[in-house]
């Protein structure tokens, strides 16, 4: 063992430059993938975070017929008297913050232009446990309780062509698939770098959205 050591040890220094070079070799593989290792770690636990406090919530109570047609957000299928389950939720131990929101497709208007987009009604106080769109504002001022005022995507806002004060009208149809509308101020505008977000989302008090949905006392918790 002690001859193959030596042998070794020989024949590592017989051609410096090439030990050298396979050593650097080695080590910027090394490097490569540790990096590529924690990049694709800290991207996915950033995904996961945004994806807890944006949309989903470590637990999201849903009916069962909202979870099976999720995706096209039915209105007729929010969960009636959630107040007084959030109040009974709050009871229990090990929730540290719970929050009300209704999701929902419409279409909003300008002067000039038409786009099709996503409405959050939210709780303005509770969410900041949650997403703190503050953080994010880089016009304007938050959401006041029950005002008819939003906060705009920058991208969706340059879409429309509106800024700070203007108004836009908020066209949708309510849990009876009837067509109902409400003029809403541009409060504040949000960057969250997320383009799909920024270009799609708007956000309004959620005793707003259940007035312009027509489904006062409901919503979905999370």
């Amino acid at each position: 063992m002690k001859k193959i050591i030596q042998l070794a040890w020989r024949n590592i220094w017989r051609n410096w430059r090439r030990t050298i070079l396979t050593s650097l070799a080695v080590a910027l593989g090394i490097i490569s993938i540790i990096f590529s290792y924690s990049y694709l770690e800290g991207t996915t636990e950033s995904i996961y975070k945004n994806l807890i406090e944006i949309e989903l919530g470590h637990v999201k109570i849903v009916s069962r017929e909202f979870m099976r047609l999720e995706r096209i957000m039915p209105k007729e299928h929010l969960i009636y008297n959630s107040t007084e389950l959030e109040a009974d939720i709050s009871s229990l131990l090990g929730i540290s913050a719970m929050t009300e929101r209704i999701k929902f497709y419409l279409i909003l208007s300008s002067e000039d232009e038409n786009e099709p987009c996503v409405g959050l009604g939210i709780n303005p106080e509770e969410e900041k446990n949650f997403f703190d769109l503050r953080q994010h504002l880089v016009q304007g001022n938050y959401l006041q309780e029950s005002a008819a005022e939003m906060l705009i995507g920058d991208g969706l806002a340059q879409k429309l062509g509106v800024g700070l004060g203007d108004e836009l009208l908020a066209v949708t149809t309510d849990v009876n698939y009837s067509t109902y509308a409400l003029n809403f101020t541009v409060a504040g505008i949000f960057k969250t770098g997320f383009t799909f977000m920024d270009k799609n989302f708007f956000y309004i008090p959620i005793e707003k959205a259940q007035e312009l949905l027509d489904c006062q006392g409901q919503g979905d918790l999370f």
